[in-house]
C-alpha cells in the first residue's frame, strides 16, 4: 500500500537526521499498531530538541478525540516553541 514492506522501513535509524528540527512524537499508551515501546526507542535515538507526548488510555490515532484539550494545548505549545526558536532559518529534511 505504501510501496515498501514494514521491515524495509527503520525510522529509528533515520530519526537523528531530523535535528536540529524539533520533534514531537505523540503516542497512545494502548496502541496495538505502533506500541509505545517504539516511541521510546525513537525518542532515545532522536537528537534534541525532542519530546514524547503520551496520551493515557488511547489507542492508534485516538489522541485528539480522547484528550482533545490536552492534545491541542500541547500541539500549540510545540509550534509556538518551534517557530520562536527557528530564527527564520529553513533547511530541507535530509
Amino acid at each position: 500500500r505504501f510501496g515498501a514492506w514494514p521491515h524495509q522501513m527503520a525510522p529509528v535509524r533515520e530519526v537523528a537526521k531530523l535535528a536540529p528540527r524539533p520533534l514531537l512524537l505523540i503516542y497512545g499508551d494502548h496502541d496495538p499498531q505502533v506500541p509505545l515501546t517504539e516511541g521510546h526507542q525513537l525518542i532515545e535515538a532522536a537528537r534534541e530538541p525532542k519530546e514524547l507526548f503520551v496520551i493515557d488510555r488511547t489507542d492508534h490515532l485516538g489522541g485528539s478525540s480522547a484528550e482533545f484539550e490536552g492534545y491541542m494545548t500541547r500541539l500549540g505549545q510545540f509550534f509556538e516553541e518551534a517557530l520562536a526558536n527557528s530564527e527564520g532559518a529553513r533547511s530541507p529534511v535530509p
